[in-house]
């Protein structure tokens, strides 16, 4: 909380206070001035004090009134409050501190019992007020009682005398004047003194037990914040090593697969081959007999569509075999050596054959340059850059029916770099996120279960090579990453 509204708010719930004490003064009031003469037998200025008390009514209601439409519409927390606030306190103890000095002048003056009461005006002083203005408020009270005092004594004023408490006036005497207002006066600025260092003391430590209990707050939040992102953090890590058990399971299930395919792949040949040799047979046993069948098909459509159908099962376990070679070659463990001379369009076509399935619902758009100058680096690594990549842009174009992945490679005009870039039509990333993107744990796919860690881990592959991970996009257009790596010494 800030320190001017915490001063604001205590110093209205203190004037709030005053405004209610003074309703109580009242009562107390009017219970004196009704059984003063019965229960003290003490000649009361009933018709003086009665004018006091309806004085001290009508403020105290104007007051009470101000403070409820206060309450009632006005902001607190501004310094223009806080200064309204202290007129309002200056205006309350002067106004009760001139209240006094007129009832203790119709109450007798240096005779009457109720100049104590201006230390209880000190103590509201020192509650309401800083210790300089309640210094002042205390030299206003002696001075104004002082002149009460001497006024009566050059009998300028008139003097009331409470006949019940002395048989004759003292206001005349010297001697008794004096001892009595310099009494007034020491204790009354010794007590605003010790009053006012109580209280700045206290104030001083209800403001610091704000401060700690703002500070106290303000931990309590961050470390709910710090507590959350915690929890999600372990989620994301505990789905990442789900992940990583699917890559190994994946790779052992890659490496049985491969011996069935080469089986059928060194069958298929054999058959090929003898497939070449039958046919020269057919074609003569055909000639003799036209309406010779084969495997239930007459011979002419025999004879051209099983060798097409051997030819496509053929090509059908090649491309098994290296999506099978590229899994492997994928989810191998590498010994972290970055030094391999890797040819960056093998590494961006070994890609586009392991996600051919997430692929094939877009045109996909490959311009590689051919003799691409190699690069050096680790191509395991490179090749988990560019699967992550082009994963990203097959699911930001999920939503739509018809997309774009566009896959290039170049050099650079300085001769030093090679790009590959891999650019989508898909939604974009907008400009709140875009700062974020490489953030580790950071994901705009909780509900499809991302770890937020695989753009966090590309860019820190790309920065062990020695290269950068560049990003354009545009909300609603698409977006481009590239990868520059400098050329391997090797090649160039």
């Amino acid at each position: 909380m800030p320190d001017h509204t915490f001063r604001q708010q205590e110093l209205a719930r203190r004037l709030s206070w005053l405004v209610r004490l003074r309703w109580i003064f009242l009562v107390g009031l009017a219970f004196t001035i009704a059984l003063g003469d019965r229960l003290l037998s003490v000649d009361f200025p009933t018709t003086e004090a009665l004018a006091v008390g309806a004085a001290i009514l009508l403020y105290n209601a104007g007051l009470q009134l101000r403070r409820c439409r206060w309450c009632g519409g006005e902001a607190p927390g501004t310094r223009e409050g806080i200064e309204a606030s202290r007129l309002e306190a200056h205006l309350q103890v002067y106004l009760d501190t001139i209240s006094l000095t007129v009832f203790i002048h119709l109450t007798g003056g240096i005779e009457s019992p109720f100049p104590p009461f201006y230390l209880f005006h000190a103590v509201i002083g020192a509650i309401l007020l800083s210790r300089f203005e309640v210094t002042v408020l205390g030299v206003a009270a002696s001075g104004l009682f002082l002149s009460t005092v001497a006024l009566e004594y050059f009998e300028i004023v008139p003097h009331h005398q409470m006949k019940s408490l002395f048989l004759n006036p003292r206001h005349q005497n010297v001697h008794y004047i004096l001892v009595v207002a310099l009494a007034l006066v020491f204790v009354l600025l010794a007590t605003i003194y010790a009053a006012s260092s109580i209280v700045n003391s206290l104030r001083v430590r209800e403001r610091e037990l704000a401060l700690a209990r703002g500070m106290l707050e303000a931990s309590s939040a961050d470390l709910r914040r710090a507590n959350e992102k915690l929890v999600a953090q372990r989620a994301q890590l505990v789905q990442a090593e789900r992940l990583a058990s699917l890559g190994q399971i994946a790779a052992g299930i890659a490496h049985e697969v491969n011996n069935p395919i080469q089986f059928i792949h060194g069958n298929l040949q054999i058959i090929k081959e003898a497939m070449t040799d039958i046919i020269p047979i057919l074609d003569a046993h055909a000639n003799t007999r036209g309406d010779l069948t084969v495997a239930r098909l007459n011979y002419p459509c025999f004879r051209t569509e099983i060798p097409a159908l051997l030819d496509d099962l053929s090509e059908g376990t090649v491309r098994i075999r290296d999506i099978v070679k590229d899994l492997k070659t994928f989810a191998r463990r590498d010994d972290g050596r970055v030094d391999e001379d890797v040819d960056l369009n093998a590494v961006a076509r070994a890609g586009i054959r392991l996600l051919h399935n997430h692929l094939k619902h877009f045109t996909l758009a490959e311009e590689l340059e051919p003799g691409l100058p190699k690069v050096k680096g680790n191509a395991n690594r490179l090749g988990q850059v560019v699967v992550n990549t082009l994963l990203n842009a097959a699911e930001s174009l999920a939503d739509e029916s018809t997309g774009t992945i566009r896959i290039a490679s170049r050099s650079d005009l300085d001769g030093r770099h090679v790009r590959l870039a891999i650019t989508d039509s898909g939604c974009g990333i907008s400009r709140e996120v875009m700062g974020k993107i490489f953030d580790p744990f950071f994901t705009t796919k909780q509900r499809t279960g991302g770890s937020g860690l695989g753009l966090s881990i590309a860019y820190g592959i790309v920065e062990q090579h020695g290269g950068r991970l560049e990003v354009d996009s545009e909300e609603g257009k698409g977006s481009t990453f590239c990868l520059v790596l400098p050329i391997s010494p090797s090649a160039s």
